[in-house]
């Protein structure tokens, strides 16, 4: 499985203007290794939703069989909690990529949990590591968030003694469809 989220981000400014751009997280946590991917991104329509899951994709380096997804209307047309009605055109690109919707019940956040602890580790850690920052551009700030994300996926999880994201999901991979 992969689980899919948007999240709040962090605003650019425009040099020029000094005009703030608010911008949306979009994190893909793998449960097992918690390794976390994902990019910052300017709004959460489909055609945004649909290259970040294919960006998370490169970046992990395979296709998980099944994606859990956030009731986000660009995914999910019609919330349910038995029978969601999954949007055509995310479903088409599902079938592509040849792997399932699943989309979390509403209001169960326990569904997802694994990227909402992925999200707020971003937010804790990312965040806080940046706050005195100005970013001036989107690719800028996806910039500082590779190398955060480089640092957080190497290092020592502390529930898992000396492994990393990385060294667990050494065993996930397996699992991956190229």
């Amino acid at each position: 499985k992969i689980f899919f989220d948007f999240a709040d981000g962090i605003d650019v400014i425009d040099r020029r203007t000094g005009e703030r751009t608010k911008t949306q997280l979009f994190s893909a946590v793998l449960p097992f290794s918690s390794l976390l991917a994902g990019e910052f991104v300017l709004d959460q329509k489909q055609p945004t939703l649909i290259c970040a899951v294919e960006d998370a994709f490169y970046e992990i380096g395979g296709v998980a069989p099944n994606a859990i997804v956030d009731n986000l209307r660009s995914a999910v047309r019609k919330s349910h909690l038995y029978d969601p009605d999954v949007n055509p055109t995310f479903v088409e690109f599902a079938n592509h990529w040849r792997f399932a919707v699943l989309p979390a019940r509403p209001y169960r956040p326990k569904d997802k949990a694994a990227v909402e602890a992925g999200i707020g580790v971003t937010q804790r850690q990312f965040y806080n590591e940046v706050r005195d920052r100005t970013f001036y551009s989107l690719s800028e700030l996806n910039h500082a968030y590779r190398e955060f994300k480089k640092r957080l996926n190497a290092s020592p999880m502390k529930d898992h003694g000396d492994l990393s994201r990385n060294d667990r999901f050494a065993n996930e991979k397996s699992y991956l469809k190229e």
